[in-house]
């Protein structure tokens, strides 16, 4: 390499240093195993390959999370949580599966739609007790904004009896200069 096309390389590197873009982006897949129960449904619930599932009788609610600074440490600007997607196995007929998105910002927090299990890609917004089967639960920009890079975040469910959630999927896209 010449000298004059290191030197172009090097300034086009650091003339780039500082500016503003949304990169970084990243797909975190947490897999139900890492869920835990809510206060009072720690008997109703076990953990196995599929993820966590609801071995009682009544539904059993549980939480799901993840954290936003798993991206890159030292980063120092804001970030958008593009999706959160959930794989849902409903096998009752008699109890609602439900789950919604939240997160909590250094104390600010923020909560998204429930979706329930349904035939219909992304889940449905109104109970379907009638439904069986795999469904997979969709929230788009969650929560809309720029989030420091310790937001916690992730989905509440309500499982219903004999059901059970594999993954919880979430695409991070950082914004700004780190």
């Amino acid at each position: 390499m010449k000298t004059s096309e290191l030197m172009a390389a090097v300034a086009l590197v650091l003339g780039t240093a500082g500016t503003v873009r949304a990169d970084e982006g990243r797909t975190i897949a947490t897999n139900g195993q890492a869920c835990v129960a809510a206060y009072g449904a720690a008997g109703q619930v076990g953990y196995g390959e599929p993820g966590i599932g609801n071995y009682s009788s009544s539904g059993a609610r549980i939480f799901c999370a993840s954290q936003l600074d798993t991206i890159n440490y030292n980063y120092q600007g804001l970030v958008t949580n593009s999706y959160l997607e959930v794989q849902a196995f409903d096998y009752s007929t008699t109890v609602d599966y439900w789950c919604y998105p939240w997160a909590d910002d250094q104390g600010t927090n923020f909560w998204g739609p429930t979706k329930h299990t349904c035939s219909g890609w992304g889940g449905c917004p109104d109970p379907t007790t009638s439904f069986t089967g795999m469904s997979w639960l969709y929230w788009y920009n969650p929560f809309p904004g720029g989030h420091n890079r310790s937001l916690t975040y992730g989905v509440s469910c309500n499982l219903a009896p004999s059901s059970w959630l594999q993954f919880m999927w979430s695409s991070n896209v950082q914004q700004g200069s780190n």
